[in-house]
């Protein structure tokens, strides 16, 4: 009877543990679904199909990745024409338009004509109350009022920007 245990359990072993061994490694190797290389199916029984199912599934996986990639390109792709676009648009613009942040500092982007206007200052990442030359010791009453108002306009609610839209420059 132990001898005939011994020989049931060597061949459950070889029939179900061996393929789900191989079905384990295969996944712990398979990092990315690129790197997918079909496991081959070694019975029609349970740990068969169970083998054929993550073929699939590793194959479609393998693919959506792939088509993925293609989009993620494409939309890379579209990103930097229409930021090209926008560069074109504002360079070719004689007004100094900029934007600024929640902090109140001027974005990367900006007109060309705003750096013929301002000169060769450092631009973005600049207080735009330095880069306008406010500073309340010149004029505290113009200076607070653009503080006040750029810190409405920068993350206020709309009761307060309501209250302040007559108040900039």
């Amino acid at each position: 009877a132990l001898l005939l245990t011994a020989v049931a359990l060597i061949v459950f072993a070889g029939r179900f543990v061996g393929p789900i061994q191989r079905l384990t490694l295969a996944t712990v190797a398979t990092e990315k679904a690129s790197d997918f290389t079909a496991i081959p199916i070694e019975t029609n029984d349970e740990v068969g199909v169970l083998t054929a199912s993550f073929n699939r599934m590793l194959s479609a996986l393998s693919e959506h990745q792939l088509h993925l990639e293609e989009k993620v390109m494409e939309r890379t792709r579209d990103l930097a024409e229409a930021k090209q676009e926008v560069s074109d648009i504002l360079d070719n613009m004689a007004q100094a338009i900029f934007t600024i942040n929640e902090a109140g500092k001027v974005n990367r982007e900006f007109s060309a004509y705003t750096r013929e206007l301002f000169g060769d200052v450092e631009i973005a990442g600049t207080s735009v109350l330095d880069l306008l030359q406010l500073n309340p010791s010149r004029n505290k009453e113009d200076y607070s009022r653009m503080s006040f108002w750029l810190g409405n306009i920068t993350g206020a609610d709309e009761l307060q920007w309501m209250m302040s839209e007559d108040e900039g420059i």
